[in-house]
C-alpha cells in the first residue's frame, strides 16, 4: 500500500516528461500490456507540461505521482531555473 503521508512534489521548479515515454506508456496501456521503461532515453527527447500530460492520460497528478514512484509511469524531468521549453 502507497505511503499516504508523503505528497506530491512541489511545483516550485517546472516538471516536464519526455512524449515519447507517455506515449509509449499510453500505447502499452491501450494494448493492456505493462509498459517497461526504455533502456535508454530518445535521441531528441520533446518535452511536455504536466496538463498536456494530464490531457493525454486522463489520470489526476496524484495518480501519476503514485504511479511514477512505483516506477509504473515515466520519471519527470526536472530542469533548472529558469525552467523553459518551446510550446
Amino acid at each position: 500500500m502507497a505511503n499516504l503521508s508523503a505528497k506530491p512534489p512541489t511545483e516550485g521548479r517546472a516538471a516536464f516528461w519526455v512524449d515519447q515515454e507517455v506515449t509509449a506508456w499510453c500505447h502499452a496501456v491501450i494494448k493492456g500490456e505493462v509498459w517497461v521503461p526504455a533502456d535508454k532515453p530518445p535521441e531528441r527527447p520533446v518535452l511536455i507540461r504536466k496538463p498536456e500530460v494530464l490531457k493525454r492520460t486522463g489520470l489526476s497528478h496524484f495518480t501519476i505521482w503514485t504511479l511514477e514512484r512505483n516506477g509504473r509511469f515515466p520519471k519527470r524531468v526536472r530542469l533548472g531555473e529558469p525552467a523553459e521549453a518551446a510550446d
